[in-house]
């Protein structure tokens, strides 16, 4: 779960101009803005890492498993440094059930691991950057599992394929027909072109 290396994002006061330098000398007083954050202002790392594991606890249990766990790894060598850490919070911090808490993982996270020495700046923008890849790919995955759905459909005899029958029986209309038959052609023609479609075609 090292930091990836996104710049950090910078925190501070925006700029409010002196708002008795430029009125008109004869104008009403400009409205009072509303007060700027601190500069220093503490982040919610619980927050965060709350959100983040939300999104890997795909099945909403209140845990997650190795296999929910290794969703943030972007290469095999993540996902081999992060199947080790996540074997070492389970044995160390947790109850040795294969399944990770919201607390075990945030004590793992804050207390073992790079990210909980990182700057408030770099660990907000550490997390947020994760997060946004976890959707990403759990998205990816519900888009492969439904097309996965809708190839099992069309494949009615369970043989692998569908033909060109098969793939337009779908439609409603002729027009539909007509696109369909094209869509098919398509489809086939991405790999050797024979009139069959597999699941990966």
């Amino acid at each position: 779960m090292d930091a990836p290396s996104a710049a950090p994002v910078v925190l501070g006061q925006p700029k409010v101009p002196n708002p008795s330098a430029a009125a008109p000398s004869d104008a009403a007083a400009a409205p009072t803005a509303a007060p700027a954050a601190p500069v220093d202002a503490p982040i919610d790392r619980s927050a965060l890492l709350k959100a983040l594991f939300d999104a890997l606890d795909t099945q909403k249990k209140g845990s997650i498993d190795v296999d929910e766990f290794l969703a943030q790894a972007k290469t095999s060598a993540e996902a081999e440094e992060l199947r080790t850490l996540f074997h070492f919070f389970d044995s160390t911090l947790g109850a040795k059930s294969q399944q990770l808490t919201f607390e075990v993982f945030l004590k793992g996270t804050l207390e073992k691991t790079p990210l909980g020495r990182l700057r408030d700046a770099a660990f907000a923008s550490a997390i947020r950057g994760m997060h946004t890849d976890v959707q990403k790919l759990l998205s990816a995955k519900r888009r492969l599992g439904l097309l996965q759905e809708l190839f099992s459909t069309l494949d009615v005899e369970s043989k692998g394929t569908v033909d060109m029958d098969g793939f337009v029986a779908q439609a409603r209309t002729s027009d539909q027909a007509e696109e369909l038959k094209a869509d098919f052609a398509a489809f086939d023609a991405t790999g050797v072109a024979d009139g069959q479609l597999t699941f990966r075609k």
